[in-house]
């Protein structure tokens, strides 16, 4: 039988949709597929900003593409839609969701009542002191970003069936095979932003966002050659033709113009995603990238593949979708369109794919209340048939009523005989609460020895993968830290009690909290690297409070100049250990 499914993508500069029909035993085939540009703000770092014209850009999307179904699959993305792992201590599948949301706070920088949590087991595994652990991929969105997309969505009268994270729908769509221990990455340039997915044999293991795409390339050109932004979106396809990169080479032609105006862009565009994959490679257990696959409409522009090739020395090839499905009876995407359409077809594709009953368990990120919504109807209908049932049932509760006198008599001599036999139990049952409270205690000791504890290991990997590099490299010649937070003290300690706080821990501290503090002394060769530093340090969601004093510039007139500086900043609770979970499990 026939199962068809919409796959729908918001990004910046369009709304795109795919329908994939799945028959078993034959490959995807695609119905249909469009897309309609969005105005420029619509939607900003992957959030709907504007409801009102993505669902208008929405409501001519559906009229004019031809697709059978209002029920859709949506991808999200942005900077507020993350990927993280967590590990936990081997629980049945059925508490691994209640866990998550526990820890949600040592790994999730939202608040608890704005997040919208989905999770997926990775694998088990046993640590080298014995214990049974298991490793969860755990996909976070902001509530607001998550709403907005629903209000546009259903503004157009479609019908969310599910949402997941787009960098997982692009893993679906176009994972290739890889050995154990190796890794692919996928790089999707989007308008506003683009996403590194790395996965490992189909499984995603590491997303994370860049917050810049085709957009910045476009209003580099606009920038450089003082033109409006539609003529500069112009320049930018043209450098993407073969015949453009002789022309684009040299001279003083605008071809060649927006050809050097590009190039900082891409640079930094390539770094970012190069310091992306160098921090996966840095994680433990992780295996080596062996390949980048590279997706969205800036794909092509001024031999970027190339560049990225030679800057990360990985192969670098584009993505493609359509050897996965069988476009043969599309009108839409045709032969001559597909070279244009691949780009950005693999995100609405691969949500589709991810609706398939075939697909492997996803993320799912619809709020639980919109979830239960779609059942209210059903549990409506059920509701009926059991009241007629109960009408049934009372015409013979009379003859019943007898019976239950006489069951209820023999019951109250039983409670009697567990009455007398609990009496006798009451000494045993209170050195039981005795020994019970003095665990509690010696838990709560242990709980303040790890209630701010910080994951130095974490914290230097850290500041490693975000040091600056390359030309705009930065030295460090010297690091101290410290710890700045006190523990939790006992129930029992006084309120006032220097250093501590009275109460039990159950929680890590939220990401707002100080932990402690990192001093380093560096230098660098451009007083500009110094602003590179504050922003590189200030992105991890680690570190906070940022800042550079003690700038000197050193060096004789025609010789390279040393500019020394020295640079404080805080560690956040996002760099807590994981340690505490260890110790305050429930007590029975």
């Amino acid at each position: 039988m026939a199962n068809r499914i919409v796959g729908l993508d918001i990004g910046t500069n369009a709304v795109r949709a795919a329908e994939v029909e799945v028959v078993a035993g034959r490959p995807p085939r695609l119905c249909t597929a469009g897309h309609v540009g969005l105005p420029r703000e619509a939607v900003q770092d992957g959030e709907v900003v504007d409801t009102h014209a993505v669902a208008a850009a929405l409501q001519t999307l559906w009229r004019d593409g031809g697709f059978s179904d209002k029920k859709v699959h949506i991808g999200v993305s942005g900077l507020r839609a993350i990927l993280r792992e967590v590990d936990l201590p081997f629980i049945p599948d059925e508490e691994v969701d209640s866990a998550i949301r526990f820890q949600a706070e040592e790994v999730i920088p939202f608040p608890p009542e704005k997040t919208v949590l989905s999770s997926n087991l990775l694998f088990d595994y046993t640590t080298s002191d014995g214990r049974s652990m298991r490793r969860v991929l755990v996909a976070a969105a902001h509530r607001d970003l998550i709403d907005s997309v629903l209000a546009a969505v259903t503004e157009a009268r479609l019908v969310p069936v599910s949402i997941d994270l787009t960098a997982s729908a692009l893993v679906t769509a176009l994972s290739a095979s890889t050995s154990a221990g190796q890794a692919e990455a996928i790089v999707s340039i989007g308008g506003g932003l683009t996403l590194v997915a790395v996965h490992e044999q189909g499984r995603q293991q590491f997303l994370r966002t860049i917050g810049q795409g085709g957009n910045a390339i476009t209003g580099a050109i606009a920038g450089a050659l003082d033109i409006p932004l539609v003529d500069a979106e112009s320049l930018k396809a043209q450098l993407g033709l073969p015949q453009a990169t002789g022309d684009a080479g040299s001279g003083d032609t605008q071809l060649a113009r927006a050809a050097r105006a590009v190039e900082p862009v891409m640079e930094d565009l390539i770094s970012e995603v190069q310091s992306s994959l160098r921090y996966y490679s840095s994680m433990p257990g992780r295996g080596q990238v062996t390949r980048i696959v590279v997706v969205g409409s800036a794909i092509g522009v001024h031999d970027l593949l190339a560049k990225m090739e030679r800057e990360t020395g990985l192969p670098v090839v584009r993505g493609t979708v359509l050897e996965k499905i069988d476009v043969s009876q599309t009108s839409i995407v045709g032969a001559e369109e597909a070279a244009e359409w691949e780009p950005t077809l693999p995100a609405p594709v691969g949500l589709a794919l991810s609706g398939t009953p075939t697909a492997g368990k996803g993320f799912n990120l619809i709020p639980p209340e919109l979830l239960n919504q779609g059942s209210e109807k059903l549990v409506l209908r059920v509701v009926v048939g059991v009241a007629a049932v109960v009408i049934l049932a009372l015409a013979g509760l009379s003859a019943w009523r007898v019976v239950q006198v006489n069951h209820a008599q023999a019951a109250l001599d039983t409670a009697k005989e567990n009455i007398s036999a609990l009496q006798h139990a009451i000494p045993k049952y209170n050195s039981n609460v005795q020994q019970r409270s003095e665990i509690i205690s010696n838990q709560q000791r242990v709980e303040t020895a790890v209630a701010h504890e910080i994951n130095w290991p974490g914290v230097l990997t850290s500041i490693g993968s975000l040091v600056p590099t390359g030309t705009n490299s930065v030295l460090i010649t010297s690091f101290s830290a410290n710890i700045t937070s006190a523990g939790t003290c006992a129930p029992t300690a006084a309120a006032s009690t220097p250093g501590c706080i009275p109460g039990s821990i159950t929680a890590l501290p939220p990401a707002n909290t100080v932990l402690g503090a990192v001093n380093i002394s560096a230098t660098t060769a451009v007083l500009g690297n110094v602003s590179l530093w504050i922003d590189s340090i200030g992105s991890s969601p680690d570190f906070k409070d940022v800042s550079v004093s003690s700038i000197t510039n050193s060096g004789a007139p025609g010789t390279a100049q040393v500019v020394s500086f020295t640079s404080t900043f805080s560690i956040s609770g996002s760099a807590h250990s994981t340690r505490l979970s260890q110790f305050n499990q429930p007590i029975p």
